[in-house]
C-alpha cells in the first residue's frame, strides 16, 4: 500500500548532509513494511535485522562501535554484499539492542556513506537503557497511521486522492456525496494499515483485536452468586420479580458475560463513544461478521445505540438479549435471557 511518507524517504536518500536515519512511531503503523519497500525499490539490495529478542544480534554494539566491523558482521548475518552508496542497512527495533541507538552517532561521524536506517517506538528509542538520544548525529522521521488520501489510494480511488490532494473545492462539490460515504469508512476502519489492508480483502470483516484497548476494560465477576454475595444483595431482591431496580442492569450484563465467556471460545469485547453515550454491552465475531449485543435486564427493547450502529453497515446483524420472548425485529434478534448461553455455542 502506497504510503505518503515515501516522499520523505526520497529526500533523505538525496540529500548531501544525511545523517542515519530513525524511522519512528507507534507499533503496527507500517514502520517495517514501508522501510522494507523503500529499500526495495531505490536500491540495490537491503541488508534487514530484526533486533528484537535476536540473539544473533545482541552483543552487536557492546564490544566497541568500530563502524567497519559492525557492517562486516551485519553483511555476514544477512549474507548481503554491502557497498557504500548502494544498499541500505535496516536494523528493526533497535531500541532492543544495548548501546544501539549510541552506535548512531558514530556511524554520522565515521561512516556517513552508508546508508543506515533503524526503526522503533519513540518511546523505547527515548527510554531504553537509559541511553542518551544521539542528539545532531541522527534525521528523524515520524511515521503515523495511514491519513484519508492513503486510504483511498488503498482502496483503489487514486484519481480521488489525486483531486483531494489539489484542494480545488468546486471540482470536490461534485463528488461530495462519495467523499463523505468514503470518510465515514475511514471512520469505521481507521488507519491501522493491517485493518485496512482486512477491509480492503474481505470488506468489513475487521478483526476486533485490531482496535483492542488495554487501557479501557471492564470488569465482571466469575459468577452471578458471588456478584450478589459481595455487595450483600438480599436474596428477595433477586428471586421476586419487580422487586429490584438498583443494580438489576448490572447483575443482568454480568449474568450474560459469564453464559457467553463459557460457551464461545473467544474474546468479549465492549464499545463507547466518548464523545456520546453510544455504547454496545458486548462485541464478538464470528467468522468475519461483526455481532454487537445489547443486554437488556427487562421488557424493554428500545436500543438507539444499536440503532445507530446498524444505521450504514447494511450487512450487519445484532443480537439483544432481554427478559421478552424471542423475535425477529428488523436486523435485531431478541433472544430471551434464559438463552444467552446457548444462542452462540457450536453444537
Amino acid at each position: 500500500m502506497y504510503r505518503n511518507i515515501v516522499k520523505e524517504l526520497i529526500t533523505w536518500k538525496d540529500s548531501l548532509f544525511r545523517k542515519p536515519l530513525i524511522l519512528s512511531g507507534a507499533r503496527q503503523v507500517g514502520k517495517t513494511y514501508i522501510l522494507k519497500q523503500f529499500g526495495k525499490t531505490y536500491y540495490k539490495n537491503v541488508a534487514y535485522i530484526n533486533c528484537d529478542n535476536n540473539t544473533i544480534v545482541k552483543d552487536l554494539f557492546i564490544e566497541n562501535y568500530d563502524t567497519e566491523r559492525i557492517i562486516l558482521t551485519i553483511s555476514a548475518i544477512t549474507k548481503e554484499v554491502i557497498l557504500p552508496k548502494k544498499n541500505l542497512i535496516i536494523l528493526d527495533e533497535i531500541q532492543e539492542l544495548q548501546r544501539g541507538l549510541s552506535s548512531l552517532k558514530y556511524f554520522c561521524e565515521n561512516a556517513p556513506e552508508y546508508y543506515i536506517c533503524v526503526a522503533g517506538s519513540l518511546l523505547g528509542i527515548a527510554m531504553r537503557h537509559g541511553e542518551s538520544f544521539p542528539v545532531g548525529k541522527v534525521d528523524l522521521i515520524k511515521m503515523y497511521p495511514m491519513s484519508f488520501d492513503e486510504f483511498l489510494r488503498a482502496k483503489g480511488n487514486d484519481k480521488m486522492a489525486d483531486i483531494l490532494l489539489l484542494k480545488d473545492w468546486n471540482i470536490l462539490q461534485g463528488f461530495h456525496s462519495t467523499l463523505i460515504q468514503l470518510l465515514r469508512e475511514y471512520y469505521f476502519v481507521g488507519g491501522m494499515p493491517s485493518a485496512v489492508a482486512a477491509f480492503i480483502s474481505a470488506h468489513d470483516a475487521i478483526p476486533l483485536k485490531i482496535y483492542e484497548d488495554f487501557a479501557a476494560f471492564k470488569l465482571y465477576l466469575l459468577d452471578v452468586g458471588l456478584l450478589g454475595a459481595l455487595t450483600n444483595t438480599p436474596s428477595a431482591m433477586l428471586l421476586l420479580p419487580n422487586n429490584m431496580e438498583e443494580g438489576k442492569g448490572m447483575f443482568t450484563e454480568n449474568y450474560v458475560c459469564t453464559q457467553l465467556a463459557a460457551s464461545i471460545d473467544q474474546s468479549l469485547f465492549y464499545y463507547s463513544r466518548e464523545t456520546s453515550s453510544l455504547e454496545i454491552d458486548f462485541i464478538i465475531q464470528q467468522d468475519i461478521q461483526v455481532v454487537p449485543i445489547e443486554v437488556k435486564a427487562k421488557e424493554n427493547l428500545q436500543s438507539q445505540s444499536l440503532k445507530t450502529i446498524l444505521q450504514n453497515k447494511e450487512a450487519m446483524r445484532a443480537v439483544r438479549f432481554s427478559m421478552s420472548a424471542y423475535r425477529e425485529q428488523e436486523r435485531i434478534t431478541n433472544v430471551p435471557l434464559y438463552g444467552a448461553g446457548l444462542f452462540f455455542a457450536r453444537n
